[in-house]
């Protein structure tokens, strides 16, 4: 488990625009049950709001798993609940078969996050990609060869422009 970030204290206001406004918009605002009526532009007092960052779990660093590996997904410690895609809820998870393994944990704040995994059969143990997409959505991003075990000590790979 990583935070990314720390709770930080923040003023917002909040404004009211109509769609439709016409030539004298009402807007009834309600704070502790007491009706308020206000013509445009409507703004709120500013309010402090405390902002907790989300909480962060990786399940694996790489693009997927192998059947037949020794599996058993780790969501990570200190989270309040774990949510899995069968409704489990547990830290851990021994994912047996082929699919997609899913987690969605939350903090002590009631924040949540979540990482899922894909569970492939594959006939090696070597993955080469042949793209990758540097679009930062945390998905082929980097071009890298993957084993999915840890037991292979070294390769040499070439690129050729075509």
């Amino acid at each position: 488990m990583t935070l990314q970030g720390v709770r930080h204290i923040t003023l917002v206001k909040f404004t009211a625009s109509p769609a439709n406004e016409g030539n004298s918009p009402l807007y009834t605002w309600s704070v502790n049950g007491i009706s308020c009526t206000m013509t445009n532009p409507v703004e709120s007092v500013p309010l402090k709001i405390s902002v907790f960052p989300s909480p962060v779990v990786n399940l694996t660093d790489k693009p997927f798993l192998c059947t037949g590996d020794s599996v058993q997904l780790d969501a990570g410690p200190g989270f309040a609940s774990y949510l899995w895609q069968d409704n489990s809820t547990g830290r851990y998870y021994s994912a047996n078969n082929a699919g997609t393994y899913q987690v969605t944990v939350t903090d002590s704040r009631g924040c949540s996050g979540s990482d899922s995994v894909q569970l492939k059969n594959c006939d090696s143990t070597l993955f080469v990609p042949d793209a990758f997409s540097p679009n930062n959505d945390g998905v082929n991003d980097i071009f890298k060869v993957v084993s999915s075990g840890d037991n292979i000590p070294g390769f040499s790979i070439r690129i050729f422009d075509r």
